[in-house]
């Protein structure tokens, strides 16, 4: 430390505060003393914006911690840092489905995704069929999202005979193709949309032609994925 030297003549003492501010020869430190100052310290926004989030993060689930900027950060949800990351968006059936004398397409029970204006996305749909002989089998790609287009191919085949028994190409939400005769049948959906519009993406299913006290069901396990390109 650059102390003054005793007996030191033509000193002006009006300086001497300037040695202890900071910078100076003898800056003073407030390090690892106790207790609060007297005048505002003059914390910075971005501090204060990083401890609010980390307290939100704290009471939150499934939240994250995303980089805004340089030094900064925002809390995003699961659902919108999957968006962020374009990540495969995923649903699976834990209930089966039934159509009984029923012939309106209705959407299954969890096969839906979210997607988002200005998208385009691959999506591939796997479904387990159980179905009536008489009834049949019957699907379409539908939901709330709007699309400026959309093309899927829709494919059916019998466990019982390996035969194809769908083979169909659709260029429209809500075209949809169905069969009867197949009782055991594995379906596969595969198609491409670009997004016009935010909201869902669904399987709908029903029976062909409907018919009294006969079900056709979507089984569990049944998927839907799709995939932001």
């Amino acid at each position: 430390m650059n102390k003054w030297t005793p007996g030191a003549t033509g000193v002006d003492p009006s300086t001497h505060k300037t040695r202890h501010q900071d910078a100076g020869a003898d800056e003073i430190s407030v390090v690892g003393l106790s207790g609060l100052l007297a005048d505002d310290q003059h914390v910075l926004d971005a501090e204060v914006t990083a401890v609010a989030v980390a307290h939100a993060l704290a009471t939150a689930a499934n939240d994250f911690l995303v980089a805004s900027g340089s030094g900064a950060y925002v809390k995003k949800t699961l659902a919108e840092t999957i968006l962020i990351l374009a990540l495969p968006l995923r649903a699976v059936t834990t209930a089966q489905f039934d159509k009984t004398n029923d012939a309106a397409l209705a959407n299954i029970t969890g096969l839906s995704v979210s997607l988002v204006t200005g998208k385009t996305y691959i999506f591939r749909a796997v479904l387990f069929v159980d179905a009536n002989a008489t009834g049949g089998h019957q699907y379409a790609v539908s939901g709330t999202a709007t699309a400026s287009a959309i093309k899927y191919q829709v494919n059916s085949v019998s466990n019982t005979t390996n035969l194809n028994v769908i083979n169909s190409r659709q260029t429209a939400l809500g075209g949809a193709v169905g069969q009867a005769g197949a009782t055991i049948i594995f379906t596969e959906i595969i198609g491409v949309i670009v997004c016009s519009g935010t909201g869902t993406l669904t399987i709908q299913f029903a029976q062909n032609v409907a018919t009294a006290a006969t079900t056709s069901s979507v089984l569990t396990q049944s998927s839907l994925e799709a995939q932001e390109v």
